[in-house]
C-alpha cells in the first residue's frame, strides 16, 4: 500500500531552505557554507519533485546566488557596493 501522505511535495521548500539562511548570522564565508548546504538541498529536493515548479525556482536561484558570491564581498568578507 502507498503512502499518498509521503508522495505529496513539502508544503514550502523555499520557506525552509530561506529560513535557515536568514536566522543565523556571522561573515561571508559561513553565510557560503549555508548557501552551499542549501543548493544543495534545493537540488535534493528536484530529484525527489522534478516538476515541482517552486523547486526548481529555488535552485536556479540558489545557483546564482553562489555564482555571484565571490563578486559581492572582498577578501575581508565585506560587502562590494555598486557604483551609483
Amino acid at each position: 500500500m502507498v503512502d499518498e501522505e509521503r508522495l505529496k511535495p513539502p508544503a514550502a521548500p523555499a520557506d525552509e531552505i530561506h529560513t535557515t539562511l536568514s536566522t543565523v548570522g556571522g561573515s561571508a564565508s559561513v553565510r557560503r557554507d549555508l548557501a552551499e548546504d542549501s543548493a544543495w538541498l534545493a537540488a535534493f529536493i528536484t530529484r525527489l519533485y522534478p516538476r515541482e515548479p517552486e523547486a526548481l525556482g529555488l535552485l536556479a536561484l540558489m545557483r546564482l546566488h553562489l555564482a555571484r558570491v565571490d563578486a559581492r564581498f572582498d577578501a575581508g568578507g565585506k560587502l562590494v557596493l555598486l557604483p551609483e
